[in-house]
């Protein structure tokens, strides 16, 4: 009762702050957004709430608050570009929309998901057996295309001495073989995270798995973005634990200040330690995390459209096949990179990120019809949570490639250029590790849920 009173004044408040000073309405929609997530948070830490709050709060709650406090106290920026962008100057619609991403999936996945009917949320009784064999196999064949990728991108010493410019710019035409590392590494952390968290007692067995997990987190994480990759190969490694893990707000502080401390480690190693100061870093958020003051650019200039940009999916492989010229555009960021950041594309072949909200403004003409689309996407992942939590070790996995894709989605587009990919890798992940991970007919050595 107390919930649903709280949950009703937040709407209202949201409601009149639209008719308010806009430092007051960012506040109101921060405290919205995170008041909605505390009053009805999820039990499950891999709940896909969990990921949108996460995405809401880094985007928009976390670089706004940090922007008027800034504001407030007249706080000098010191990076070299200053100030670029003034939350509290973004047009309405822009704070209207960034709203509704939350609102519309948040409330879609509370319907749709009855947490007291998922057996991973209940109890274990199985163990699991895995193949040792193709295990080994897998993570020799991960250091020889880890090595293969570093000697054609540059070598050694370039990956070594020059991190930031190779990084950005020397692996074009080598995607193929990232492609192949991301997937075979996100198998083999998994499959040495079953073994080791729902696998048998064996204490040397667990020992060599882990010793060759961190090998692989370690090399793939330093050679495809150490702040991304790292937190998505330790969460796929530690998935089977966390799957069992109930949501508290001392584990979401012991989350969110672990998150906080390898972004701000990987953005010091990627740009070779130069946000080595606190207040580097912090100002250095509002500039990262700005999808939405672009999202805001191209609405100011642009009236909304119908379907201007679905086709982009068919581009890539047009331009592959060598139907279409290659200076086609084939993803909205790409475009929109083009348009207001030229230098960044010519030069490094870099992007700016665009929300979701931009995707459902060019093609369904805003939250007027995006809300639909919208509410689909978030009732498929809501289906894919179900299934996984009640199904197989193959599912959950895959469900887990897809929470993690959640934060992508919302700075992108809801059908990539690259789903086909995606979805050959998911049957390909499933076919792996079910043929890898077998239950076990022991019972009983598996715990009941963590609370």
């Amino acid at each position: 009762m107390i919930n649903s009173a709280a949950i009703f004044i937040l709407l209202i408040l949201n409601i009149m702050s639209f008719f308010l000073d806009k430092s007051i309405q960012l506040i109101l929609i921060s405290l919205t957004i995170t008041g909605l997530y505390l009053l009805l948070k999820p039990r499950s830490i891999i709940h896909p709430s969990n990921m949108i709050f996460a995405f809401s709060f880094l985007y928009f709650v976390f670089p706004s608050t940090v922007y008027l406090v800034y504001d407030a106290f007249n706080i000098p920026y010191i990076l070299p570009w200053g100030q670029l962008y003034k939350w509290d100057e973004l047009s309405r619609l822009t704070y209207f929309d960034a709203l509704l991403a939350f609102v519309i999936p948040f409330f879609t996945f509370r319907f749709l998901i009855n947490e007291n009917k998922l057996t991973l949320l209940k109890k274990i009784d199985s163990t699991y057996k895995v193949s040792t064999t193709p295990v080994v196999l897998f993570f020799i064949s991960l250091l020889v295309l880890v090595a293969l990728f570093v000697q054609l991108t540059g070598g050694v010493s370039s990956w070594l001495y020059d991190y930031q410019y190779t990084y950005l710019a020397k692996k074009a035409g080598y995607g193929h073989i990232n492609f192949l590392i991301l997937y075979l590494s996100n198998c083999f952390v998994f499959i040495c995270g079953v073994f080791i968290f729902w696998g048998s007692s064996n204490r040397a067995k667990k020992v060599l798995y882990l010793l060759m997990a961190i090998i692989i987190v370690i090399f793939v994480s330093y050679v495809q973005g150490v702040k991304s990759r790292f937190i998505v190969l330790s969460l796929l490694f530690f998935l089977p634990a966390l799957a069992v893990v109930v949501v508290s707000y001392k584990r979401l502080i012991i989350v969110g200040v672990s998150f906080i401390l390898v972004f701000f480690l990987g953005n010091y190693f990627r740009s070779d330690g130069y946000y080595s100061t606190f207040s580097m870093a912090v100002e250095y958020v509002m500039s990262y995390f700005n999808v939405y003051p672009l999202h805001d650019m191209y609405i100011n200039e642009h009236p909304p459209e119908f379907f201007s940009t679905a086709h982009h999916i068919f581009m890539k492989p047009f331009i592959a096949l060598g139907l279409v010229n290659e200076s086609v555009d084939y993803d909205l960021s790409v475009m929109l990179t083009k348009m207001y950041f030229p230098e960044q594309w010519d030069k490094y072949k870099a992007t700016q990120q665009w929300p979701l909200v931009t995707e459902l403004y060019v093609n369904y003409y805003g939250m007027l019809f995006g809300w639909l689309p919208l509410f689909l996407y978030s009732a498929l992942i809501s289906y894919l949570f179900r299934l996984s939590m009640n199904g197989s070790v193959a599912m959950l996995m895959i469900y887990m490639l897809e929470f993690l894709r959640m934060f992508t989605t919302f700075r992108s587009v809801l059908i990539p250029w690259e789903t086909p990919v995606f979805l050959t890798f998911y049957v390909l992940t499933f076919i792996i590790v079910r043929f890898v991970v077998k239950k076990s007919l022991n019972k009983g050595s598996v715990n009941e849920i963590a609370s």
